[in-house]
C-alpha cells in the first residue's frame, strides 16, 4: 500500500533503544496489608484519577473482594463466593459520579457491582466470566462490555443486558501471528470498547474483542464489522487501542490495522493505563502498566530479576509510552508501584501482520 500511515504511538527503531525517563531502578517497595484468610489473588484492578489518590482493588480465588487505598488501608466488600476471575473500577451505577464502582466477575458467570463499599447489583450472565471494560457508547452511559470462557461478548447496565453475541472464528478479525500453540480455544482474553471514525467521519463505539484463537474481533452495536467496511487509511483517527500476547509483544491498533510496538520480556496478561500525574509532578503521557501478577502474589512491587533466588514469582511492569514527540518508547520508574524493566523494541525483521489486513471489496 503506498503511503503507509504511520500510528500516533511511536513506531519502532531497531538501531536505537528507548531512552529512560528518571531512574530505573527500584525506588521503593509497596507492602500493602491485607486481611488473613482471604485466599490467593485471582484479580486486580485500579483507580487513578488525576485529582486524587489511585485506589487498588483485589479479588480473591476464595470470592474476596477488597478495596486497598493508596495510604495502605483496605475495606473488605465481599467475603466469600464463588472465585473473582476479573475486576474493574469504573462508574457502573449512578451512585456518587465522584466515587468509582467496583465490577467483579466470577467463575460462576456472576457480575457484581459494588457501589458506596455495597452490593448494588448482581447477575447471571453467562459463563464463568474472563474480561471486563467500560463501554465507551455515549447513548449507553455507565454500561459495561462483558466476556467469557465460552467466547460470548455482553453489553449490559448494572441491572440490564443491551446485547449478547458470540464470538465466531475469522469473521472480521485482525490476526496476531501466534507464538503459542496453547491459544486455540474461543475464550474472550479481554475486551475493549473504543471510539472511532467510520466511513462518513463519523465518531463511532466500537467494541474489540481478543480470543484465545489470537483474533481480535471488532464489533459494532453487538454485529460483526463485514470485510469491506473498514474506513480509508488516509482518515486520520482519534483514537488507538493497545494490544498483547503472551510472547509479550504489544500491538497498536490504529485506523484499523494491527502494526507492532514493542515486546517485553513478560507474557502480557493485562494492560492498564494510569495519568503519570497521579504518581508523581513529571509531566508526561498515561502509563501503561504490563500486568503479569500470578496468583498467591502481594504486594505489586518486586524486582522480579530471574537470577535472583529471592525474587518473587510475579511482578507488575510498568511503561511509559510517550504518545506524540519523543522519537522512542520510554520507561519510567515510578514511587510506590515498582521496579520497570527496559522494554525490547520490535525489529522490522519480526513477524508482522499485513500493513493492509482487510481486503476491499
Amino acid at each position: 500500500m503506498a503511503g503507509t500511515k504511520r500510528i500516533r504511538l511511536n513506531t519502532w527503531s531497531p538501531s536505537q533503544p528507548p531512552t529512560p525517563i528518571g531512574d530505573c531502578r527500584l525506588k521503593r517497595e509497596s507492602m500493602f496489608e491485607l486481611p488473613a484468610d482471604i485466599g490467593r489473588i485471582s484479580a486486580i484492578a485500579t483507580w487513578s484519577p488525576k485529582s486524587s489518590d489511585p485506589s487498588i482493588s483485589v479479588g480473591t480465588e476464595a470470592g474476596a473482594v477488597i478495596l486497598v487505598t493508596n495510604t495502605g488501608s483496605s475495606t473488605v466488600l465481599e467475603t466469600t463466593g464463588p472465585a473473582v476471575l476479573c475486576l474493574m473500577m469504573k462508574h457502573a451505577s449512578w451512585s456518587n459520579p465522584h466515587v468509582p464502582d467496583i465490577v467483579s466477575g466470577d467463575c460462576e458467570g456472576r457480575v457484581t457491582v459494588f457501589s458506596m463499599n455495597q452490593v448494588f447489583s448482581r447477575s447471571i450472565l453467562s459463563a464463568p466470566i474472563s474480561a471486563i471494560a467500560p463501554n465507551s457508547n455515549p447513548n449507553s452511559a455507565n454500561s459495561l462490555v462483558v466476556g467469557d470462557l465460552n467466547g460470548v461478548v455482553t453489553a449490559c447496565h448494572a441491572q440490564e443486558t443491551l446485547w449478547r453475541t458470540q464470538i465466531r472464528p475469522h469473521v472480521s478479525s485482525a490476526m496476531i501471528p501466534s507464538t503459542s500453540t496453547l491459544l486455540n480455544d474461543p475464550m474472550i482474553t479481554a475486551v475493549c470498547s473504543s471510539q472511532f471514525p467510520d466511513k462518513h467521519g463519523v465518531l463511532t463505539s466500537y467494541v474489540l474483542a481478543a480470543t484465545g484463537t489470537s483474533q481480535i474481533s471488532i464489533l459494532a452495536r453487538g454485529t460483526p464489522m463485514c470485510t469491506g467496511s473498514f474506513i480509508q487509511p488516509s482518515t486520520a483517527s482519534g483514537s488507538q487501542v493497545m494490544a498483547g500476547d503472551e510472547s509479550g509483544r504489544l500491538f497498536v491498533l490504529d485506523n484499523f490495522e494491527l502494526i507492532p510496538y514493542i515486546s517485553v520480556p513478560h507474557p502480557i496478561t493485562r494492560i492498564l493505563a494510569i495519568p503519570l500525574s497521579a504518581f508523581s509532578d513529571k509531566p508526561g503521557p498515561d502509563v501503561i502498566i504490563v500486568h503479569t501478577l500470578e496468583l498467591g502474589f502481594w504486594p505489586v512491587a518486586r524486582t522480579g530479576l530471574e537470577d535472583d533466588a529471592s525474587a518473587p514469582v510475579g511482578a507488575l511492569h510498568i511503561y511509559s509510552l510517550n504518545a506524540l514527540d519523543s522519537p522512542e518508547p520510554s520507561v519510567v520508574a515510578l514511587p510506590n508501584i515498582m521496579y520497570v524493566d527496559e522494554p525490547t523494541v520490535i525489529s522490522q525483521s519480526t513477524s508482522t501482520p499485513s500493513r493492509d489486513p482487510v481486503s476491499k471489496k
